[in-house]
């Protein structure tokens, strides 16, 4: 500070700039679109004057506090708002970003689909500066975008025509823009369904293929698309292009096939297969027991689904062993059969379909029985005791132990002419006859089947008579066998025998007379022998007895092997049989010795200790004591010598080489197995000092050198190479000036001297 200064003081007081502030919408404008700023500006000194600068070139565009503007391209773009009040000037900047509206743009495939095919939509060619959000799409064309989303959705339509699709994009700033395209759609040509049956008429149970290989279609069918019905309802029976199928009742079925393709389509061919019950053949006959030459009646009962056609039915009624149904056409036929048995009847059933059944029956033709029976005695006298026995046979139903099979009896004993005194099989009349004189007994017998046979016997009851017996010997003849006979019949009290009368071939005629007689029989088997025996009183009688000429046994035999080695173990079985009975025993002789009493039973067994012919017999004797012998010859040859075994040849490779023209031996190798013996020597007038040389084979070449020098003409080389085991070689080269000839033997295993080799 001056002193003595006086200081003055001031106050400047600055005045404040313009405030202010903007603000505009939208506040993302596109091109085209007006802003609209609105201003607020504020100043305490003076008034404020606002104006605008829009394109950010310092240039004002507008002024107010509310001016509009429009930007015809996308960016960002700086606004300044200046405020002047005064000489104060304030600015105020902010950036408006001009958003480009989003392209919505799209295309599809295919150009031209059909009715129920994808579609694909691809919205990749949509564009935008920042980025679209959302894909929004009109498949319906009901103005509303909510059928899809996406860039790239897929949609079937489901009826043909002109089809418009829109699309609506929306980028970040929630601009949209919308595109919408026309494609036509065609209406997809369905499949055409057909098929066909193996069989159109079936069997019930016989399997029928179905083949749809001729449907069509625009494109390929897969073997899913087609789908079977065999039995009308709602269930897929089958699935394929050929399918199989076995319907399990008759009558007519519809087949229903549908197809459908990839889009959809679909098409349905149906078809009936009319499934054919068989036939049901049977038949009856009358009578149910004929009997040979009597007429039986054959009756078709047979039944179908539909009526039967002419000519449906074939009969095989002959009964042979032939099938041949080409004995009658018609529902009824009618045949006889000469002979009893059992005939096997054959219907065959035919319908219109050609479906056939069969059906098969026996008819047994009924013998009528063989009634027949004796009377015991056969020459009965006064109340003697008699008794009848049937001998009744049924040839349909007899066996051994039953040769009368089923029949019932029915006897005529008083000779009145009614069956009705007995059905016994073996009635018998315990006080006889009470007057003498002829008697006729009557025997009926019936089958099973109701057949009957008739047989009468008459015999005459005498007041005295003989009684007749003989015997003979031996008790069991063979054929061409002396039988000796002789009677011991007995004459009634006070009377002779007049006659003895002999019957050996139940003839009735009289083969020899007297109390002893002989006779032979010439063939096996059972006879009845009869004599008749009168006395001088008038009375007679009649005995008989049954002679078993008993077949000789018949011995057989056979052996193995057929021609034994001495010391082999030869078998014998006995073949022997007994025509009419059994073989009570079997004995061999097989040492030759001739007594039978080697071995017993149907086999024996023996070696031979000698070659030559050995004699084997065999001794049957059958139930009744007939015996036969057969013997054999048995060749029993000496076992030959082993035969020895082969052994292997030694082939030695020996490599000599002269020099041309010369006798000069330029090179000599000898090869022989591995573990061979090599002996090498030099015969003549022209051999070196060294007459031998032997070695052992390593199985290499052995080079000879010793010998490789002029050797005279004719001088020998032996080469002998042996192995144990094996044969061995013996090679001689002889020399001379036009080569080495050589010859080659064999030496046996164990001998030196060579010898010619085998073939």
């Amino acid at each position: 500070m001056i002193a003595g200064a006086v200081l003055a003081s001031a106050q400047i007081v600055l005045a404040a700039p313009p405030t202010g502030d903007f603000s505009f919408v939208p506040a993302v404008p596109q091109p085209g679109d007006p802003v609209s700023f609105s201003a607020t500006a504020e100043d305490d000194d003076a008034p404020v004057v606002i104006t605008w600068d829009f394109e950010d070139d310092g240039l004002p565009d507008s002024a107010g506090d509310s001016p509009t503007h429009t930007y015809d391209t996308a960016g960002t773009r700086t606004v300044r708002m200046t405020l002047t009040a005064g000489t104060d000037v304030t600015e105020v900047t902010k950036v408006i970003r001009v958003n480009a509206r989003p392209t919505a743009a799209f295309g599809f495939a295919p150009a031209a689909p059909e009715v129920g095919e994808q579609v694909s939509f691809n919205a990749a060619t949509s564009g935008d500066d920042t980025g679209i959000v959302a894909y929004a799409w009109d498949f319906d064309d009901d103005g509303a975008y909510d059928d899809g989303a996406g860039v790239s959705p897929t949609h079937a339509f489901t009826s043909a025509g002109d089809q418009t699709v829109g699309l609506r994009v929306t980028d970040g700033d929630g601009i949209t823009d919308t595109v919408s395209r026309t494609l036509t759609v065609t209406a997809n040509p369905p499949p055409v369904a057909r098929f066909t049956a193996s069989d159109p008429r079936p069997e019930i149970g016989q399997s029928v293929t179905f083949d749809a290989s001729t449907t069509t279609d625009d494109e390929a069918l897969a073997a899913d698309d087609y789908a079977w019905n065999f039995d009308a309802d709602p269930a897929v029976d089958a699935r394929g292009v050929t399918v199989s199928f076995t319907f399990s009742t008759s009558g007519a079925k519809t087949v229903t096939l549908t197809v459908t393709d990839a889009d959809g389509a679909t098409d349905t061919a149906t078809g009936t297969v009319t499934v054919n019950a068989a036939p049901t053949a049977d038949f009856s006959f009358t009578p149910v027991a004929p009997q040979p030459g009597s007429s039986v009646t054959f009756r078709a009962t047979a039944t179908d689904d539909a009526a039967l056609p002419a000519g449906a039915y074939a009969w095989d009624t002959d009964g042979d062993a032939i099938v041949d149904f080409n004995d009658g056409t018609t529902a009824e036929v009618t045949r006889s059969y000469p002979t009893p048995g059992a005939r096997t009847i054959r219907l065959r059933v035919t319908d219109s379909d050609g479906t056939t059944a069969t059906v098969t029956k026996v008819v047994t033709v009924n013998a009528r029985p063989l009634a027949d029976f004796t009377v015991t005695p056969g020459t009965p006298r006064l109340r003697e005791p008699m008794k009848f026995t049937s001998t009744s046979r049924d040839p349909d139903t007899a066996t051994a132990a039953d040769p009368d099979g089923n029949l019932t009896y029915a006897w005529d004993l008083d000779q009145d002419g009614a069956y009705d005194d007995s059905t016994a099989a073996a009635p018998t009349l315990p006080t006889g006859y009470a007057t003498p004189g002829i008697k006729r007994v009557r025997l009926r017998v019936t089958d099973n089947t109701g057949a009957t046979s008739d047989k009468e016997r008459a015999f005459e009851v005498q007041e005295v008579a003989p009684i007749g017996s003989f015997t003979f010997s031996p008790a069991n003849p063979l054929p061409g066998q002396v039988v000796t006979f002789r009677s011991t019949s007995v004459p009634s009290p006070g009377a002779k025998i007049t006659s003895l009368e002999w019957d050996f071939d139940g003839n009735s005629v009289i083969d020899a007379t007297g109390a002893v007689v002989t006779h032979e029989f010439q063939t096996a088997g059972p006879r009845t022998v009869s004599l008749k025996v009168t006395e001088d009183s008038g009375g007679y009688d009649a005995h008989s007895a049954v002679v078993t000429v008993n077949a000789p046994p018949i011995a057989a035999i056979r052996f193995a092997p057929p021609s034994p080695y001495v010391g082999d173990a030869v078998d014998f079985a006995s073949l022997s049989r007994d025509p009419d009975g059994y073989l009570a025993s079997e004995a061999w002789d097989t040492d030759g010795d001739g007594a039978f009493d080697d071995a017993t039973g149907k086999v024996a067994a023996r070696s031979f200790r000698t070659a030559g012919a050995h004699i084997v017999r065999l001794r049957v004797v059958d139930g009744l004591g007939a015996a036969a012998v057969q013997s054999v010859t048995v060749n029993v040859v000496r076992r030959p010598p082993p035969p020895k075994p082969e052994l292997d040849v030694i082939e030695p490779g020996i490599r000599l080489s002269l020099v041309p023209g010369t006798t000069r031996i330029r090179r000599l190798h000898v090869r022989a197995p591995k573990g061979a013996k090599i002996k090498i020597s030099c015969k003549g007038r022209g051999c070196p000092r060294r007459k031998a040389s032997s070695t052992r084979s390593r199985g290499k070449l052995v080079r000879v050198r010793w010998l490789e020098r002029r050797l005279r003409a004719g001088t020998k080389i032996v080469v002998a190479v042996t192995q144990k085991g094996k044969i061995g070689s013996h090679t001689t080269l002889v020399i001379r000036r036009s080569g080495a000839p050589r010859r080659v033997r064999c030496l046996m295993p164990g001998s030196a001297k060579p010898k010619r080799c085998p073939a």
